[in-house]
């Protein structure tokens, strides 16, 4: 039975974050679906640093209406939460379809692009830098159109000049400056990563890659990037420009506008009137009753279903990193120069990391949980030695190099070449009970779009 609150019916879970829940929600007075972001209070309370995330988030959504960003619809508050109502995304993440796609066609990737540049030149018009942009927070409407998500480390600049000092983002797609200054222009730093996602859309690859954060930096800061034969060379030109270390040399939005390959087919984006009335947001950040205990980064482990607000603490492993979060940080690439070295949780720390995201649907038959791109943890009803014949016929038959670990027997790496990409891999069989076994499969370096085939692949002959 579904329940209620405020004019909204809530309805199934649709996504987790690491420090909220999302479902979907239907207007009672309309009809139309919508997001809505669950996020705990006492979270907040216990994290200082996700409170300044959420009301940053908050803030800055408030000031933004466009059709290719996500539009905050309202705040809702109740004894143990606070509910953002976001627009539905009924298409997924812009990532999930390009890794069934491997690559987009140049048009496709071109009219993605052209929206995504869109959105992001209308945030520098309002002074909104994004700070995060990355396929994971480019999402699909029911029509396929672009929209830009999570502002959790956006910011507000007081003009299209100021200089930022917090480093943040995601490794992969930021921008040199971030790892070499003390303080950058904010909208070069978007530019770049709008660049290494136009990149990734055109070849399924990341134009910077490292086995550890400090040789990640150091192919990001040299801005070198190598361009298959098969990309057209007005996007190639396009991004020559884009991929310059100097951020006062790089193209900005403007410029990009006026380049020819960009500007083919390019139909703006019609924003609406800006003088429109938005009566649905009752309530800012400052109006919620939140008292934030300043303990640097308290965790929750409790799940209030009274309220319906199941909220996640999973674990990120690909989670941004920020100056303002007490400078940490961890990447896709593991921090090791060792390319065949097994970087694998324990079985306490997996069960751990498996009960905060639901372990019921883990366990059942044929579900399968995407931590991060480069985790994947699913449930075969296979025992240990069928399961790993099952994987080890697998590797053989596409002539994978794979060493079978000493520690248990059950756990074991590999390497598999798929066109010019090496991925290399690390396997764990852990059996938890209930005639059921985990495979946890982790990706320890090469392209994320071919790891996700490979998991596919070996879940669907486990599946058999």
């Amino acid at each position: 039975m579904s329940q209620v609150l405020g004019d909204y019916r809530i309805l199934e879970t649709i996504g987790e974050g690491a420090s909220s829940k999302v479902r979907l929600a239907q207007s009672l007075i309309t009809g139309k679906l919508f997001a809505m972001k669950i996020i705990s209070k006492k979270r907040l309370e216990s994290d200082e640093n996700l409170s300044k995330q959420v009301k940053r988030e908050i803030e800055i959504m408030n000031q933004l209406d466009h059709p290719s960003i996500v539009k905050l619809h309202g705040v809702l508050e109740s004894k143990k939460n606070i509910y953002l109502i976001l627009d539905y995304a009924a298409g997924g993440e812009l990532f999930e379809k390009l890794k069934i796609a491997e690559r987009f066609d140049e048009d496709i990737a071109r009219s993605y692009f052209q929206q995504l540049i869109d959105a992001i030149s209308y945030m520098h018009s309002k002074n909104a830098i994004h700070r995060d942009l990355k396929l994971e927070n480019l999402l699909l409407d029911e029509n396929g159109a672009l929209k830009v998500a999570d502002f959790g480390l956006s910011i507000m600049a007081k003009n299209s000049t100021d200089m930022l000092k917090t480093r943040c983002g995601t490794p992969y797609y930021v921008a040199p400056e971030i790892f070499s200054s003390t303080r950058y222009a904010g909208p070069p730093t978007d530019v770049w990563s709008c660049g290494v996602i136009l990149y990734t859309m055109l070849t399924g690859e990341f134009p910077f890659d490292g086995i550890s954060l400090q040789q990640l930096a150091q192919q990001i800061m040299r801005g070198i990037v190598t361009f298959p034969s098969y990309i057209p060379f007005g996007a190639i030109d396009l991004m020559r420009h884009i991929f310059l270390p100097n951020p006062n040399m790089r193209y900005t939005i403007d410029d990009i506008k006026k380049h020819p390959w960009f500007a083919e087919n390019y139909k703006p984006t019609v924003i609406p009137g800006e003088t429109e009335t938005r009566t649905a947001v009752t309530k800012t950040y400052s109006d919620i009753k939140i008292k934030i205990k300043s303990t640097g980064n308290g965790q929750s482990n409790e799940s209030d279903i009274n309220d319906y607000d199941e909220y996640s603490n999973k674990e990120n492993s690909n989670k941004r990193y920020d100056d303002d979060n007490s400078s940490t940080y961890s990447m896709d690439s593991k921090d090791n120069d060792k390319r065949t070295q097994i970087v694998l949780p324990n079985a306490f720390e997996l069960i751990g990391k498996l009960c905060s995201v639901d372990i019921g649907k883990v366990f059942h038959k044929g579900s399968s949980k995407n931590i991060v791109s480069n985790n994947f943890i699913f449930s075969t009803d296979k025992d240990k030695v069928e399961a790993y014949d099952i994987i080890d016929t697998f590797l053989d038959a596409y002539n994978a190099k794979s060493k079978r670990s000493s520690r248990d027997g059950w756990s074991f790496s590999a390497k598999l070449k798929i066109q010019n990409d090496v991925v290399s891999f690390g396997i764990e069989l852990i059996d938890v009970g209930f005639n059921k076994i985990l495979v946890n499969i982790i990706r320890n370096s090469g392209s994320p779009f071919h790891f996700a085939r490979i998991v596919k692949s070996i879940k669907i002959r486990l599946e058999k």
